[in-house]
């Protein structure tokens, strides 16, 4: 007995100093390659965040300002500890390194130490699940509580208690209440009973926990907008009206499979590995000695079938909308797949090839992030340029616009106090008596981006060119960077030539016009001058 417990403390001894290991390691690579804003929705998270944070629980009319499960821990932080870029982007980096630390638990506790220790270091330095990690956005939050339902259902399963499908239910529920069109993963589960050929009683409380979160959000959406289906009716309107109605955003059945398998540079080794599960696994897979892994296979596939087959119209035909950043919902349960496989093979060639995922993910990841800060360098870079002349109207492109409009309300100020707008925004010939200088940019880096970008390839005539932005700094990726560059004469050419560029953004070149006359004499406001 005595031996029996020294084992055991030893055991949770090398749990923690492993664990603690692979958390550190996943918490230093995410600060080296943080993010911070990119323009987009960022914008909109940030606000909400910090009306929570103030007490402010105002009704919206846009999907992601009704994201309560964002919303309200980001606020709860910034109200802790204050509003800074790191207090600002905390809670989906700490949901990232929470969904690592749950994959190691899950794969210790059911697959074995190797797989434990494989699977996390495979998940925290997938490239993808990285650069997400920093980004004021919601995906690091909802693959976390996703990953988390599917394995408290899988405890819940092996050790039949209530309790634990009523927790499962309440973390699809937090699914929901982060990203309202992911509720699709709830159907995931209803091919759980094809799945294991039988009916359970006991998944009644799945249903139930769902239920208590789901009354939960219509009792806030009361409180905020008086109607309790608020969220649903904003969020299906714009379904309708953009995805269904304007054919907008990607809906292909396949798009998922090929930026797992084929497309590899946000995901690097991982499902590759993890398609080894089924020729290392294909006789053994649904012994019971490989229930974990079994379990393991159902989650991926559940996920890939609902997520890209389902139909959300009928006429016209569309599938669930996708897009890039929701990869991160599968890497999971690849990384505890990939895990597995890895730790079957002999121990020298495991290691050689979890030194090959690791060290390749870390590149990646330094590649992810310099494509992100080299997108939105100039945007930055503009901000100084403005600090210089104050007072004075700017219009660039709308990355320009979005990235100013951020860090007036990071420094507490409205966006409509901004300086620096979008060509959008820029008024109609001759609409304007003012005679007021101001500037406009030309940013070839973002020019074109997003589908309200107003693109003006060429300045027209009457613009002068008096300056070029000085790009922002890009961060620590260029270190990586520079390593890889040094190996160029034996990459080929078009790879090379790819890398290079992606040293130094496109210049962005700063005109001066007369505000009366924007356009030139022109009487209307194309898009080419």
């Amino acid at each position: 007995m005595i031996g029996l417990a020294t084992k055991e403390r030893g055991d949770k001894r090398l749990f923690i100093l492993i664990l603690t290991a692979i958390m550190l390691l996943a918490l230093t690579v995410r600060l080296a390659f943080f993010n911070g804003p990119f323009g987009s929705d960022e914008i909109v998270y940030l606000e909400r965040s910090l009306d929570v944070a103030h007490g402010d629980w105002s009704s919206a009319n846009y999907n992601g300002a009704l994201r309560y499960g964002y919303n309200i821990p980001s606020g709860f932080i910034i109200y802790l500890f204050g509003l800074n870029l790191f207090t600002a982007n905390l809670w989906p980096l700490l949901c990232s390194l929470a969904e690592v630390a749950a994959v190691f638990v899950f794969a210790w506790t059911y697959m074995g130490r190797k797989s434990a220790v494989f699977s996390a270091l495979f998940l925290a330095f997938t490239p993808l699940h990285v650069a997400v990690s920093t980004r004021l956005h919601a995906d690091p939050v909802v693959s976390l509580f996703l990953t988390l339902s599917f394995i408290v259902f899988y405890q819940a399963e092996r050790k039949a208690d209530k309790s634990l499908y009523f927790w499962a239910g309440i973390l699809l529920g937090c699914v929901f209440w982060v990203k309202e069109l992911l509720a699709l993963a709830f159907f995931a589960f209803l091919l759980y009973p094809l799945f294991i050929r039988k009916l359970k009683s006991d998944w009644l409380y799945l249903v139930l926990g769902g239920l208590v979160m789901l009354l939960a959000h219509f009792a806030l959406m009361q409180a905020i907008a008086g109607d309790p289906l608020h969220a649903f009716k904003v969020v299906l309107g714009q379904i309708k009206h953009s995805f269904i109605g304007s054919h907008q955003g990607e809906d292909t059945p396949l798009y998922y499979f090929k930026y797992l398998f084929f497309d590899i540079k946000h995901t690097w080794l991982a499902p590759l590995f993890a398609l080894l599960v089924a020729v290392l696994f294909r006789k053994h897979i649904f012994d019971k000695d490989n229930d974990a892994l079994k379990y393991t296979v159902f989650w991926l596939l559940s996920l890939l079938l609902v997520l890209s087959f389902f139909p959300v119209s009928l006429s016209p035909l569309r599938f669930a909308m996708k897009q890039s950043n929701y990869i991160t919902l599968f890497l999971a349960p690849i990384a505890l797949l990939a895990g597995a496989a890895v730790s079957r093979m002999p121990t020298k060639i495991a290691y050689l090839l979890c030194m090959a995922t690791v060290s390749g993910g870390f590149a990646l990841s330094a590649l992810e992030q310099q494509d992100y800060q080299l997108f939105t360098a100039n945007s930055r870079g503009l901000l100084a340029f403005a600090d210089k002349h104050p007072g004075q109207t700017i219009y660039g492109s709308l990355n320009n616009g979005r990235i100013a409009c951020f860090y007036k309300v990071f420094n507490g100020v409205r966006c409509s106090d901004s300086t620096i707008h979008e060509f959008a925004e820029m008024p109609p010939a001759q609409s304007t008596t003012d005679t007021l200088p101001v500037f406009t940019v030309i940013d070839r880096q973002n020019l074109g981006w997003g589908s309200h970008d107003v693109k003006i390839d060429k300045a027209p005539a009457c613009w002068q060119e008096i300056d070029t932005v000085t790009p922002a700094s890009i961060g620590n990726s260029h270190y990586i960077l520079d390593l890889i560059l040094a190996a160029k004469a034996i990459m080929p050419a078009s790879l090379a030539d790819k890398i290079q560029a992606m040293q130094t953004p496109k210049p962005a070149k700063i005109y001066t016009a007369n505000a009366a006359d924007l356009w030139c004499g022109r009487t209307t406001t194309t898009n080419q001058p």
